[in-house]
């Protein structure tokens, strides 16, 4: 009997766990050399016309590109409206980084590219001096995911970001570890790609249905066997 109770206990549980949505789903962070797979925006930093002059501070010149929402680039160290990252056009030549580019031109250690719509899947290019980069994705500035990785001018795989975050992230932090003589270092931000728009939002089952499968696992385990008659009783003879 208490065999019994215990499975429809478990069994009961084990539906409740799902339709109430407890399956954790984890988001991936992301290095390689070409950002997501299949972006929806891609914005090359190239779309002002006409560019600005260099140095120019950035911030919403970019919250929309070919009609579509993109990017806003922000740093809490310098006051609005200068509180952005600074244009830039140089023939340098870096792995995945263009002519146009944000950088931070070594005045900060910490920046953030805040997306108008919240995204599911979100990667850029960038090359630093020889640091130590860490990259936090966020909602609503409640941190979604996170990861630190080693940043150089010459390596490849410099795409950064995350993919598969199902909660949604609406911003990403990026932090980077001072260097030689407590020196900043320099950042530059090349193509940014945007993956995905908003996320589906939860389904959450109604409060009735969740009570009666509880109500359903507490029958179970509550109700009385009905004792067996006398001619209800088979008698097997002894072998």
């Amino acid at each position: 009997m208490l065999k019994k109770k215990l499975i429809i206990i478990s069994l009961t549980t084990g539906l409740l766990m799902t339709f109430m949505g407890q399956e954790q789903v984890q988001a991936a962070s992301l290095q390689n050399t070409v950002g997501i797979a299949t972006p929806i925006l891609t914005i090359n930093l190239n779309e002002l016309s006409p560019p600005p002059p260099n140095f120019t501070s950035i911030t919403n010149q970019f919250s929309t590109v070919n009609g579509q929402a993109g990017v806003i680039f922000s740093n809490t160290v310098i006051p609005a409206p200068s509180n952005g990252l600074f244009y830039i056009t140089s023939l340098a030549s870096f792995p995945n980084i263009g002519q146009e580019a944000v950088s931070n031109l070594n005045g900060f250690t910490s920046f953030s590219i805040k997306f108008v719509e919240t995204q599911t899947e979100a990667a850029f290019s960038m090359v630093t001096d020889l640091t130590t980069a860490t990259f936090t994705a966020k909602k609503g500035g409640t941190v979604v995911e996170s990861f630190s990785t080693t940043t150089n001018l010459t390596q490849t795989n410099n795409f950064f970001g995350f993919t598969d975050v199902q909660t949604g992230f609406d911003e990403i932090l990026i932090e980077l570890n001072r260097i030689n003589n407590n020196a900043i270092p320099s950042a530059r931000i090349g193509a940014i790609q945007l993956g995905g728009g908003q996320p589906e939002p939860e389904e959450i089952p109604e409060p009735t249905f969740v009570f009666g499968l509880l109500a359903i696992a507490l029958l179970g385990t509550k109700l009385p066997r009905k004792p067996l008659s006398t001619s209800e009783v088979k008698s097997y003879p002894l072998k």
